[in-house]
C-alpha cells in the first residue's frame, strides 16, 4: 500500500512531465506549421493526457481519503487495545474480589450463630438491665426518703441553732450597748473631772536646729514647763494639764483630743482652738503639712469611724473665714462675699447665715473639700512669717442623725498674735494686724470673765468668740492647744502666750453640782485609766 506522500510525488512528476510534454508539442507545432494532420493529432494527445491526468488527481484524493479512514480506524484500534486492557486488569481484580469473598463466606459459615441463640441472649441481658434498673430506682426512692429526713433535721436544727445565736446576738448587743453608754458616762465624768475646758502647750522644733536643753524654756514632766529669761532673772513656771515637747509627733496631740472629739456624740458643742504668736506651729496643728494629719482630719476619722457603722448620722463641714471682722464663707460659690451671724432664740445656736454646709460622702470627699476651702484663705508674707495666716479661720463639723441636729466641734486656727514693732507691717497688713489683736483680746476678755464667773460674758464682742459661744459656755467643752517658738529672740511673746493659757487654765467650764459625778468609784475608775495611759506612753517612748 503506497502512502500518500510517494502518491503526491508521482503526481508531481506525472504533472512535471505533462508540462514538459505541452511545452515540446507547441514547440513542434510552431517548427511544422505545414502539418495539420499532426498538429491535430498532437492536441488529441495532449487532451487525453489532461484527462488522464485529471483522473489520477481524483485517484490520488480517493487514495488520501482513505488513507486518512484507516488512519482513524488505527486510532481506534489502539483505544480499543487501551481499554481491553483495563477490562482485562479490572477483571483479575474481579477475580480476587470473587476469591476473597468466597474465603469469607467459608469463614463466616463456620462461625455463624443460630438466631434463636442471639434472641434469647439477647432477651436474658434485658431481663438482668430490666432487674437492675428497678433496683435502682427503689435504691433512689430510699434515699430520697432519707434525704428528706434528713433534711427536715437539718431544718430543725439550724432553725434551732438560729435561734440560739439570735438570743445570744440580742444579749451581746444589749450588753455593747450598755457597755457603750456606761464609757460614754465614763468619758464624760473623765472630760468633768479634767475640766470642760482643758489647756494644752505645744512647742515647736527650733528652726536653727537646737536641742531643747540649749533653749530658754526647761520641761518638768509632762505639765510644766519654766522659761529663763536672760540677765540673772528669775525663772518662770506654767502649769498646764499636758505639754508637748518639739520632739513629740501629733499622734500624742490625738489621745488628747480624743474626748474632746467623741463628745460630739453625745450632744455636745464643743471646740479645739490654736493660740499662739505668728509662726508657732498653729496651722500645722491644726491641718499638718498639705492639709493632712493635721487635728482636722483627726476628727473626721474618728467621725466616720462612727457614722460607717450607723447608716443614720451624717457628717457635714462648715468652712469660715473671720478677716477683718468679716465672716466668709470659703466653701460658696463667693469666698469674698460677707456674712451675717445670728442666733437661733429657739435653740441657743449661733451660725452665720448663708454658709454653706456641705455633707461629707468618705474619708476622702472631706479631705477635697477641706483643701478647696485652704485655697482661698487669706495668707500674706510677713518679717515673721514667710505664710502667716492673716485671719481667722473656722472648720465646723456637725452630726446629723435624720434632721435632728446632734452635735458640733468648732476646730479654730486662730491668726497669729503679733507686735507691730517686731512685724513692722504698714498698709493693708497693718490693718489685718490691728483686727487681729482686737479679737483675740476679745477672746481673752471672754476667758477672763468666765475665769471670774462673771454674770456677763462678752461673746458679742467679736465675730470669732461670738461664733465660738455654744463651745466657750458651761453647757460646752474645749481646749485650748497654745504654740509657742523654742526660741530666744522670741521669749518675750513666748511668756505672754503661757500667761494667756495659764489663765484661761483657771476656767472651770463645768456644769451645775447637781450633775458633777464625782464619787469614790468614778475616781478610782479615772486614776487607774490614767495609770494605764501613763503605762502606754512609757512602753511607747
Amino acid at each position: 500500500m503506497y502512502s500518500v506522500d510517494s502518491l503526491s510525488g508521482s503526481l508531481h512528476q506525472l504533472e512535471t512531465f505533462l508540462s514538459e510534454w505541452t511545452k515540446y508539442i507547441e514547440d513542434f507545432s510552431l517548427v511544422n506549421n505545414s502539418s495539420s494532420a499532426n498538429q491535430l493529432c498532437l492536441k488529441e494527445e495532449n487532451d487525453h493526457l489532461k484527462v488522464c491526468q485529471s483522473l489520477f488527481s481524483l485517484r490520488v484524493l480517493v487514495i488520501s481519503i482513505e488513507q486518512d479512514k484507516l488512519a482513524c480506524l488505527q486510532r481506534s484500534i489502539d483505544f480499543q487495545k487501551e481499554q481491553y486492557a483495563s477490562l482485562l486488569d479490572y477483571n483479575s481484580k474481579l477475580e480476587q474480589l470473587v476469591e476473597q469473598k468466597e474465603a469469607t463466606c467459608s469463614n463466616l459459615s463456620c462461625k455463624r450463630v443460630s438466631t434463636e441463640t442471639l434472641d434469647n441472649a439477647f432477651s436474658m441481658l434485658l431481663g438482668r438491665q430490666k432487674e437492675l434498673i428497678k433496683l435502682w430506682r427503689e435504691d433512689i426512692q430510699v434515699l430520697r426518703s432519707n434525704f428528706a429526713a434528713s433534711l427536715q433535721k437539718i431544718h430543725v436544727y439550724l432553725f434551732h441553732q438560729l435561734g440560739i445565736l439570735v438570743e445570744k446576738f440580742q444579749d451581746q448587743q444589749a450588753q455593747w450597748m450598755k457597755c457603750s453608754q456606761e464609757n460614754r458616762l465614763l468619758r464624760r465624768y473623765i472630760q468633768e473631772w479634767k475640766g470642760n475646758l482643758r489647756v494644752v502647750a505645744r512647742i515647736r522644733p527650733s528652726l536653727f536646729g537646737n536641742e531643747c536643753n540649749n533653749t530658754a524654756l526647761r520641761f518638768i514632766g509632762d505639765d510644766m514647763i519654766t522659761c529663763h529669761q536672760p540677765l540673772g532673772s528669775s525663772a518662770m513656771s506654767f502649769t498646764f494639764d499636758q505639754i508637748f515637747p518639739p520632739h513629740l509627733p501629733q499622734d500624742f496631740l490625738y489621745e488628747e483630743l480624743q474626748p474632746i472629739v467623741s463628745s460630739i456624740f453625745d450632744g455636745f458643742h464643743s471646740c479645739i482652738v490654736a493660740y499662739g504668736p505668728t509662726g508657732s506651729g498653729k496651722t500645722f496643728t491644726v491641718f499638718g503639712p498639705d492639709g493632712k494629719s493635721g487635728v482636722v482630719e483627726f476628727a473626721i476619722r474618728m467621725l466616720f469611724a462612727v457614722t460607717d457603722n450607723d447608716p443614720s448620722l451624717v457628717a457635714t463641714i462648715s468652712m469660715l473665714e473671720i478677716y477683718n471682722e468679716t465672716v466668709r464663707d470659703l466653701l460658696s460659690e463667693d469666698p469674698m462675699a460677707s456674712l451675717e451671724v445670728r442666733e437661733d432664740t429657739t435653740t441657743g445656736d449661733v451660725f452665720a447665715k448663708g454658709a454653706v454646709e456641705m455633707e461629707m460622702a468618705s474619708y476622702s470627699d472631706a479631705l477635697r473639700i477641706i483643701q478647696s476651702g485652704l485655697d482661698f484663705r487669706s495668707t500674706s508674707a510677713t518679717l515673721l512669717n514667710i505664710s502667716s495666716s492673716r485671719s481667722h479661720l473656722l472648720c465646723i463639723l456637725k452630726i446629723r442623725g435624720g434632721n435632728e441636729h446632734i452635735g458640733s466641734l468648732y476646730i479654730a486656727d486662730l491668726a497669729g498674735s503679733e507686735r507691730v514693732t517686731h512685724s513692722h507691717v504698714q498698709g493693708e497688713r497693718l490693718d489685718e494686724t490691728k483686727h487681729i489683736n482686737r479679737s483675740l483680746s476679745c477672746l481673752a476678755d471672754v476667758f477672763s470673765a468666765l475665769r471670774n464667773q462673771q454674770a456677763h460674758i462678752p461673746y458679742r464682742n467679736s465675730r470669732l468668740t461670738f461664733l465660738l459661744r455654744p463651745a466657750l459656755s458651761k453647757a460646752g467643752k474645749a481646749m485650748l492647744i497654745v504654740h509657742v517658738s523654742p526660741e530666744e529672740q522670741e521669749l518675750s511673746e513666748t511668756i505672754q502666750t503661757l500667761r494667756f493659757g495659764q489663765r484661761a487654765r483657771d476656767i472651770e467650764l463645768r456644769p451645775s453640782k447637781s450633775q458633777d459625778s464625782s464619787s469614790i468609784f468614778l475616781r478610782r475608775q479615772i486614776s487607774l485609766l490614767r495609770q494605764q495611759l501613763a503605762d502606754e506612753r512609757r512602753q511607747r517612748k
